[in-house]
């Protein structure tokens, strides 16, 4: 019996559908979003305590905590609390945008992506809490030329490092949420 070349589309479309997993529904797509983004945040937070640090120890030994009421504690929970939260809002962001399809390149891309993201986002976040201290329109525009700036310099001198780290845990993380399937 002899098949002709329709019939043969027909039964390898009838089998590539028997194979297909269904799609996942919006609640599995968001857990998965959500898990992706709290990993890249921590890793993220990570990276920026461990720079920090570094920093800190070869710099200047007063970084953080330059007056009484923001030193200690309450400067390095303010300064988590502000940084995990950029990290995980732009690893939200780029997880849903790229990584959806649930491959590996498509993790790496949006872990890379969340990382440039972040070096934007965390000194955009860190002028907006001083400018509710100094309202004065000088010194809000002062800080966002300043913000800008500290951005770039972030992006060149630790870029290198927070990049393929977020690239390399978005790889982590789409391969362990299935990862081995091939995208459409």
């Amino acid at each position: 019996m002899e098949l002709d070349d329709a019939q043969l589309l027909r039964v390898r479309d009838e089998l590539l559908a028997a194979q297909a997993l269904p799609p996942p529904s919006a609640a599995r797509i968001w857990r998965q979003s959500i898990i992706a983004a709290a990993g890249l945040a921590l890793a993220g937070t990570g990276c920026f305590w461990l720079l920090l640090s570094w920093i800190e120890s070869r710099l200047t030994p007063t970084l953080r905590g330059s007056s009484s009421r923001e030193s200690g504690v309450w400067s390095t929970v303010g300064m988590t609390i502000l940084v995990g939260g950029s990290v995980f809002s732009a690893a939200l962001l780029c997880w849903r945008c790229f990584a959806i399809r649930g491959n590996k390149s498509d993790g790496v891309l949006a872990g890379a992506l969340s990382a440039v993201v972040s070096h934007f986002l965390i000194p955009t976040a860190l002028c907006v809490c001083v400018a509710l201290n100094h309202p004065e329109p000088a010194q809000i525009l002062k800080l966002v030329e300043a913000g800008f700036l500290f951005s770039l310099m972030s992006v060149l001198f630790f870029g290198w490092i927070t990049i393929p780290v977020g690239a390399f845990v978005g790889w982590v993380i789409a391969y362990h949420q299935g990862g081995n399937r091939a995208s459409p």
